[in-house]
């Protein structure tokens, strides 16, 4: 008799220890089936962070682009400006001299000219200052784009390493169900015998 009380208390000592081993796996398996869908949920909100961060990249490597075409261009018709004003002041230095050597006549043609070519050279002097003002203003937007653009680099690279943690994360809570899910049916048969 004692040894069937003994086998019964073992058993049921054994019962104990089955569901409790039973009960700690069904909540590893809930915390590793949470783990894994959370692991999913912020993979995807990931996916969609770096996709608008490429686009804001594409954006402002456009705006970098036509910044930089258009500093070119101010930069090229400057010097055309410049090149006309070194022309024109040698014109207006070339008709200075001959006004003096002229006779009467052709000193008020002379005279005319030279006040045209004066006020020429003013007007190209204006659009020198235009061009600088305008170049000063590409060459900061230049400065804000190359900040911006490097800001959102490294956005999209940190962003990519937690991306990769993640998915570390998801792989193992997946490969945590994969085992639990086959471990599970034979402790609650054990459990049951």
């Amino acid at each position: 008799m004692k040894s069937i009380t003994k086998r019964v208390a073992e058993l049921q000592q054994m019962k104990a220890r089955t569901s409790k081993i039973r009960s700690k796996a069904t909540r590893s398996l809930k915390s590793a089936k949470s783990s894994y869908r959370k692991s999913a949920s912020s993979i995807n909100s990931i996916r969609h962070r770096i996709s608008n961060i490429r686009s804001q990249l594409d954006e402002v490597s456009n705006t970098l682009e036509h910044s930089l075409a258009q500093k070119e261009s101010i930069q090229r018709l400057k010097i055309n400006a410049e090149e006309r004003l070194k022309q024109e002041k040698e014109r207006k230095k070339q008709i200075g001299q001959t006004l003096e050597q002229s006779s009467v006549y052709a000193k008020d043609r002379l005279a005319f000219e030279f006040d045209s070519i004066s006020d020429h050279i003013d007007e190209i002097k204006s659009e020198i200052r235009q061009r600088n003002s305008i170049a000063k203003k590409v060459v900061k937007n230049i400065q804000e784009c190359n900040t911006r653009k490097s800001k959102l680099s490294a956005q999209v690279k940190k962003t990519l390493e937690s991306k990769s943690q993640l998915t570390k994360i998801m792989n193992e809570s997946k490969k945590n169900i994969v085992k639990l899910e086959k471990r599970l049916p034979s402790l609650i048969k054990t459990g049951k015998n």
